[in-house]
């Protein structure tokens, strides 16, 4: 060991309070104490960075998925759940879920994209519907994880709204919310 190294290791080692009758243990419960004391979660700021944008782009939309917030308060609550988590398992739980969450408001939103384009196309379906097509895209929603929640319970989110989604095809019950074009032309 070269000499320099020793004689630093030598002061450090001098510098070091040693436990015995000269000091007193509230010093070295202090510093146990400030050793112990939790640090703060480290944010994953590409994930939530991420987040932002997506928000941004559903609020700019006005997608009806964002719970009907005005812009920015959506995050805003996302933001301040996340700045208050005690623990980087908090943190990352929390996290997972708001993302996990929003990739299901964002499907659910795709899906009720497509579904405005068909009723663009047919405007007779909207027009004879015994409620607005907001509420028969939402019941439909309502209805499907409904029944996915007795199937399975714990059957994945996700899983559940693809199951969601590939059930607006022609032929599924979300039909059965609207009449028909044949409903339209009958006097």
């Amino acid at each position: 060991m070269p000499e320099s190294q020793h004689q630093s290791l030598s002061q450090i080692e001098q510098g070091l309070p040693l436990p015995g009758p000269s000091n007193s243990s509230s010093e070295d419960l202090f510093g146990l104490q400030v050793l112990s004391e939790p640090w703060p979660p480290t944010h994953n700021i590409a994930l939530e960075s991420s987040m932002i944008n997506r928000i941004l782009a559903m609020e700019n939309t006005n997608s009806i998925f964002l719970m009907d917030k005005d812009g920015g308060v959506y995050w805003a609550e996302v933001k301040h759940s996340l700045k208050n988590c005690s623990s980087q398992k908090e943190y990352n739980q929390l996290i997972e879920f708001e993302n996990r969450d929003l990739r299901i408001r964002e499907k659910k939103h795709s899906c009720y994209s497509l579904f405005q384009q068909i009723l663009t196309s047919h405007p007779a379906l909207a027009e004879n519907a015994a409620y607005t097509p907001q509420e028969a895209f939402c019941d439909f929603l309502d209805e499907k994880r409904s029944e996915l929640d007795q199937q399975g319970g714990n059957s994945a989110l996700l899983d559940a709204v693809a199951q969601e989604s590939n059930a607006l095809t022609p032929g599924s019950s979300i039909h059965a919310h609207l009449p028909t074009e044949e409903d339209a032309t009958d006097p």
